[in-house]
């Protein structure tokens, strides 16, 4: 046996409400005229025993409907009141009907009447324009591959009007975020984007400039659009639903000083070893099987016999960077510190990946190996987000001399960077 339609039933159990909710209060309203009759022809008791009856129906309707009733109130009614604003020729108008309407009353004059009626019109007309111009409105954001703190940025906004034959007009366009609390700047979050008309159908795409002030990962909570159309008498908004998360990446910064430091971070090590690389390594005499692009023309010439070239072998020896994210005191110098280390990762990451040079990375809560396919941006994420640790979560003693250890002030060696003295 199938079961029933859930909203079916819903609808159901609404009207079975609903009629009966009706049935009470006709109930009570009989029992009310009844009881005015009977004490009209002078039946106390009954009257007063039919007005109780009717309270207590009008009660039990109170209690049982209402409250459902008030949990039923429609979720984009509230934002309309949220987003709703009066603005200075709206209060005027406002005033100038006020006043009309208590003069229409006094004296009746029907000039009057016939000027209130117009207000009145036009009130409504602008509430349902701005309703249409509001329906029916889509947004999308096309977001930049590594964004970056410190570092403007050029987002690209597209709202579509999603109606078939009705445009939209004098739409302001905003982020939902709390800007006081956040610690970005640019018009993608501050300034409101017009788009003064918008074709049924249409899309309307705006490029937006934005910074980030730290990294992290920052929610995108939608975009508020409002209209003042018609009239100007009102604004009129709503709520346009977006997720996503937008991550920002370390500060890049100059990675020559950390080089000086240890110049093995720099990943390519050559090997003063005959290979197939970019150093000239030797000349000598040619032999049979060497090919014609390894001949030196110059030192032949000189010699009066063939001479070929013999380079350097250069090879990729995969780098490991440990990080450990232990701060002993997390005062202000030392989280400074700490967040200066991480844009130096960040860069060195950065760095490997525009030239695809392999690497490790680990700290005591992640690990990314280069035996795999090396994923640059799994690591730039951690980076994004990592926070400094209250304990130990690396041993320094346990780390190869071999890899680069970034730590707060806990190791000795030529193969460990303080971060804390950066």
């Amino acid at each position: 046996m199938q079961s029933e339609n859930p909203v079916v039933l819903t609808l159901a159990r609404q009207i079975r409400e609903a009629i009966g909710a009706v049935l009470l209060l006709g109930m009570a309203l009989a029992a009310a005229l009844t009881s005015a009759a009977a004490r009209q022809s002078g039946q106390a008791y009954a009257a007063v025993f039919l007005a109780a009856v009717a309270l207590l129906l009008a009660l039990v309707v109170g209690v049982t409907v209402v409250p459902r009733l008030v949990r039923r109130v429609n979720v984009e009614l509230l934002q309309a009141v949220r987003f709703f604003r009066v603005t200075r020729r709206g209060a005027f108008v406002l005033t100038l009907l006020f006043l009309i309407g208590v003069a229409t009353f006094n004296t009746g004059n029907n000039l009057l009447v016939l000027v209130l009626s117009m207000l009145l019109a036009a009130m409504l007309v602008s509430g349902v324009a701005s309703n249409v111009v509001l329906h029916g409105l889509k947004i999308s954001l096309n977001l930049p591959d590594g964004i970056y703190a410190d570092k403007h940025i050029v987002l690209f906004l597209t709202l579509e009007n999603l109606k078939k034959r009705l445009p939209s007009f004098a739409l302001r366009l905003q982020g939902s975020g709390d800007d006081s609390e956040t610690e970005h700047s640019g018009d993608f979050f501050v300034r409101e984007t017009l788009f003064p008309y918008l074709s049924p159908g249409g899309r309307l795409t705006a490029r937006l400039q934005c910074s980030f002030g730290r990294r992290g990962r920052f929610p995108v909570e939608g975009f508020r659009v409002r209209t003042d159309f018609p009239f100007g008498f009102f604004t009129r908004g709503r709520q346009l639903p977006a997720e996503g998360v937008i991550t920002v990446y370390p500060a890049r910064v100059d990675l020559a000083e950390i080089f000086a430091l240890q110049p093995r971070l720099q990943g390519l090590e050559a090997y003063h070893r005959k290979g197939r690389g970019s150093g000239l390594f030797n000349i000598r005499d040619y032999q049979s099987g060497d090919g014609v692009r390894l001949v030196h023309w110059k030192s032949s010439a000189k010699l009066g016999r063939m001479m070929v070239k013999e380079f350097i072998r250069e090879e990729d020896h995969p780098l490991e960077i440990v990080f450990s994210t232990f701060l002993p005191r997390q005062d202000a110098g030392s989280l400074a510190q700490f967040e200066k280390a991480v844009s130096y990762l960040a860069s060195l990451v950065a760095y490997y990946g525009e030239r695809n040079a392999p690497v490790h990375f680990r700290s005591g809560e992640f690990r990314r190996s280069a035996s795999a396919p090396i994923d640059y941006t799994c690591i730039m994420d951690y980076l994004a987000c990592v926070e400094p640790s209250a304990r130990q979560l690396i041993d320094p003693s346990q780390v190869d001399s071999a890899a680069v250890l970034f730590t707060a002030g806990s190791g000795e060696g030529p193969w460990v960077v303080d971060y804390l003295t950066l």
